[in-house]
């Protein structure tokens, strides 16, 4: 396990590490998952190298959890729900069973002394994972062109960060504008 591959120096140790047999657990700071492969290449890793050895890349950031005590029913506007419906959209349909986009329900934490008045208590994960298939790790070892993963990604069902958001506040687990906040739209 390693903190934080932040150099060059880093980089090399880790992909020598991984080469060796060893699985590596780090972090990386990049905005979403996709972009784990270039900042690597940018770091020093070999493409030829970096594909040998790099098996999944997790995106993850926390979203306040709905208070349990407090929540109700709220109703979102107009102009926001043709925008979640949009994002929708790009969602593959079985992640969307149950939704009914007619009339979407959504939640929100009045505040109580429960949660402090907050409306919220404790976090939820929302993430994305890519797993590295033969297909995506042909992609990197070629120099790993983001678009050419990204379209691989879309053909295997995959979820960002701003679905799985989305997700989230459709199982009312968090509010809208959370999901604005934490996936920064």
């Amino acid at each position: 396990m390693l903190g934080e591959i932040r150099d060059r120096e880093t980089t090399e140790m880790v992909i020598h590490a991984g080469l060796s047999g060893h699985m590596i657990l780090s972090t990386l700071h990049t905005n979403d998952a996709l972009g784990a492969v270039p900042r690597l290449v940018d770091l020093g890793a070999e493409p030829f190298l970096l594909s040998s050895v790099i098996n999944m890349v997790i995106a993850q950031r926390l979203a306040r959890k709905i208070c349990p005590d407090c929540k109700k029913e709220t109703a979102i506007s107009a102009p926001m729900l043709k925008r979640v419906k949009e994002m929708a959209a790009s969602i593959p349909p079985k992640y969307l069973a149950g939704i009914n986009f007619e009339k979407p329900v959504f939640y929100k934490g009045e505040g109580c002394a429960h949660c402090g008045n907050l409306g919220y208590q404790g976090r939820v994960a929302v993430a994305e994972i890519i797993n590295v298939t033969p297909e995506i790790r042909e992609i990197i070892n070629a120099g790993g062109n983001t678009a050419a993963i990204k379209k691989v990604l879309e053909k295997d069902q995959f979820i960002s960060l701003t679905q799985d958001c989305l997700l989230k506040a459709l199982q009312g687990l968090t509010t809208v504008d959370e999901i604005l906040r934490v996936a920064q739209l």
